[in-house]
């Protein structure tokens, strides 16, 4: 046998390969012994929780909401704890799932549907199984202690502390403040990308808590635990902790002493008051009636059944009438076509009818509701004369209406801070042709102008046109919100500043008329009641009796007070009653007289 043997480049070849090889595995040796070093060493306590059964649980720490005050720093909505029990899925083998579902609805004193029904809500919103379901808030401590003591029983049952809403001012200002409720599948699909959510968490449902929910409800804190192998606490992980924090504090503009008397005053009668500062839009008073009270939103056994009865109440009181409602503007809408017609030089204050009691057009007749004989533009106002302002349409023409009335803000959201409003309805051409298929006639602008017909409008908006007159022609936005405070400093965090809304479109000699006519409306006009409640107080205002054809007719009045002061310090209040044969003057302007005694005494 030859010997086998390797020529000199072959050998060099070798070496580097034998080379190579040994610092490639003792680089990988290197390697590993780092990685086991580094198991043992970092993660120890880790592995020795593991091997002993233990593991990390991690709970969320909800946050205080913030409270709310009124503009006196009375408080409208505070917070308490309430206790929550909660369930995650994912603690659980399927086989336990059911068994644990029953013990815990014996103990909650709740049904194993309503239980079902929550976990299969949260579930269609989230499908992740390690997310806790909320399965009942007002849990009473014992009944907590005795879930404590038998956690082996109650894998992925969870108690949590959240806070629990207390609406002070019961149910005069709830359109305002709103409620709060659970999330909805809706809402949280909507919002998760803000990581602000969770599926158990609560949400502003209506109004301040809602348009100012991510403000109120602060940021979620975490608490993490090492908990045994049947999901007993050992003891807390201090460096996994995270403190929540608190939402801000809100200050409104609303007085909540007015908006009470606001709310008496209508003495449960459906209707809508709105009191602002029209120098700067600060809403004083905003009262829907009838109404309802916020607390039943949270933690109501008999939620569903109490919600269910007030959504199918024939008086609607979940329904905000101040913004949403539809009526026809009645005869406040005269100043609309009064100032457009002065406003255009197609009419002065000495332009006459004499008013018959009715007007017919072609072999219609249109009635006034008195025979008023002579009468002026300014009469006209005073005496609330429907002939005159049919005849005062016919002389300017719808367009010019529509003109102005869009100028005055109708047709259009005032932009108020709150949920749920609505625009109403203007009128025109184009409108009617699309409704109905027929064209504009005559009938309707002689409607129009006396604030009938189609036109349909929100007490907000008859509020932004007093608004207008009452600041000199400027038109601010209406602002429910004054103040955020963060709630650990005190510190004032944002001031919500006047913002203006529309520029002046009207001649400073037609305001003026205007004030004159609203003044006397009040003083000798039809509004007269009004004098001999407040009498030291110099207001005009324009009555309102709009035909309803599902019923009596509907009553307005619209004002401001402080004809005689600076605009900086008037107020404007606008009432409407439905269904009041006393019409304006008889059933809305006495509760402004009351709201404007106490407005201007304070």
């Amino acid at each position: 046998m030859s010997d086998i043997s390797l020529r000199p480049s072959h050998k060099k070849q070798f070496r580097k390969r034998v080379f190579s090889l040994l610092t490639f595995f003792i680089f990988a040796m290197l390697l590993l012994l780092l990685r086991i070093g580094f198991l043992q060493i970092v993660h120890h306590d880790s592995y020795i929780t593991a091997s002993q059964g233990n593991s990390e649980q991690a709970d969320i720490i909800f946050p205080r909401r913030g409270e709310v005050f009124d503009r006196n720093g009375m408080i409208i909505i505070k917070n308490s704890e309430d206790n929550c029990i909660t369930l995650t899925l994912g603690f659980l083998k399927k086989k336990q799932e059911k068994v644990v579902i029953k013990r815990l609805a014996k103990i909650l004193n709740m049904s194993v549907r309503d239980i079902l029904r929550k976990k299969a809500k949260k579930l269609r919103r989230d499908r992740n199984r390690n997310s806790p379901i909320k399965i009942k808030t007002g849990v009473l401590l014992k009944t907590i202690i005795k879930i404590r003591e038998n956690m082996s029983l109650y894998p992925g049952v969870r108690d949590i502390t959240m806070s629990r809403r207390i609406y002070n001012a019961g149910e005069a200002i709830s359109h305002v403040v709103g409620y709060i409720r659970s999330i909805s599948e809706r809402d949280y699909r909507k919002l998760k990308h803000l990581n602000r959510y969770k599926p158990i968490s609560d949400i502003g449902k209506m109004g301040i808590e809602r348009i100012y929910d991510l403000a109120l409800r602060g940021h979620e804190g975490r608490i993490v635990k090492l908990v045994d192998a049947y999901s007993r606490p050992i003891h807390e992980i201090e460096s996994k902790y995270r403190a929540p924090i608190p939402g801000k504090s809100l200050i409104l503009n609303i007085d909540i002493n007015l908006q009470d008397l606001a709310y008496t005053a209508l003495g449960g009668r459906r209707g809508a008051v709105i009191v602002t500062k029209p120098h700067t839009g600060e809403v004083l008073a905003l009262v829907s009636s009838p109404s309802f009270n916020s607390n039943i939103f949270y933690g109501n056994p008999n939620l569903r059944k109490n919600y269910n009865a007030l959504r199918t109440h024939p008086d609607k009181p979940l329904f905000n009438r101040a913004l949403a409602g539809f009526y026809p503007p009645g005869s406040t809408f005269k100043l609309v076509a009064a100032a457009a017609a002065l406003n255009e030089g197609r009419a002065t204050p000495e332009t006459a009818y004499t008013c018959t009691g009715r007007y017919e057009l072609g072999d219609r007749i249109f009635r006034c509701w008195e025979t008023h004989g002579y009468t002026t533009l300014r009469s006209a106002i005073r005496q609330s004369c429907t002939y005159y302002f049919y005849r005062l349409g016919e002389r300017i023409g719808y367009e010019l209406i529509y003109k102005y009335a869009r100028l005055f803000n109708y047709g259009k959201l005032s932009e108020i801070d709150l949920t749920g409003e609505r625009a109403g309805i203007l009128p025109n051409n184009r409108w009617k042709i699309t409704r109905f298929g027929e064209k504009w006639y005559e009938g309707d602008t002689l409607n129009m102008a006396v604030g009938q017909g189609y036109t349909m409008v929100t007490p907000m908006q008859v509020h932004s046109m007093v608004s207008i007159i009452a600041n000199d022609g400027v038109l601010m936005k209406p602002q429910v919100l004054k103040k955020i405070i963060n709630t650990k400093t005190k510190e004032v965090e944002k001031v919500i500043y006047p913002q203006v809304l529309k520029r002046r479109f009207l001649k400073k000699e037609v305001l003026k008329f205007l004030h004159q006519a609203m003044r006397l409306v009040v003083k000798s006009g039809t509004a007269v009641w009004v004098s001999s409640i407040a009498p030291d107080i110099a207001i005009g205002g324009k009555t309102g009796t709009a035909q309803n054809p599902f019923g009596a007719p509907h009553a307005w009045f619209t004002s401001f007070g402080g004809v005689n002061l600076p605009a900086s310090e008037r107020i404007a209040i606008t009432v409407l009653v439905e269904n009041q044969e006393a019409g304006g003057g008889g059933a809305a302007a006495p509760i402004a007289g009351i709201l404007y005694n106490y407005a201007y005494q304070k």
